[in-house]
């Protein structure tokens, strides 16, 4: 739970992720800028939470990109919801966070293998095309290939 950036509540969950402990986070702003150390990263992301609790949105799986306590970085998708208080007081951010590192981990290394495999297949299309050209070529010097016997040039 959220309020005006100030951590309410930081669950077990939230300490295994990040590595910080709740006495750490609670009552604190400058989680912040220790999970998002990147000034430039940092901003936008601050710039993008504040429209969503400016427009009272609802979010669901806005990812970012944590740097943790433990020295790495962790994807984290979000889920967000702002409560406004009864006088329209901007109020508290119940923010749900799903460590989805291992997902995103999986897709890059699937991008990587899927691009190796479509340099391999290209290069095997290069080859069977200079063998098909070479073929050709020996074809039109008179040289064919029959059963048994060779091609002398």
């Amino acid at each position: 739970m959220i309020q005006k950036g100030v951590i309410l509540e930081w669950n077990k969950a939230a300490e295994n992720i990040s590595g910080y402990l709740s006495e750490e986070v609670i009552g604190s702003t400058d989680i912040w800028q220790r999970l998002y150390p990147d000034p430039a990263y940092y901003i936008s992301i601050l710039k993008t939470v504040n429209d969503i609790v400016k427009k009272n949105e609802v979010v669901e799986g806005f990812v970012t990109r944590i740097w943790t306590k433990n020295n790495e970085y962790r994807y984290i998708q979000w889920s967000s919801r702002n409560f406004i208080s009864s006088d329209q007081d901007s109020g508290k951010t119940l923010s749900i966070g799903v460590d989805i590192t291992d997902s995103v981990n999986a897709e890059e290394k699937l991008k990587e293998l899927n691009y190796a495999l479509e340099e391999n297949i290209n290069r095997q299309i290069e080859e069977l095309d200079r063998a098909k050209t070479q073929l050709i070529q020996e074809g039109k010097n008179g040289c064919y290939w029959s059963t048994g016997s060779r091609c002398s040039s």
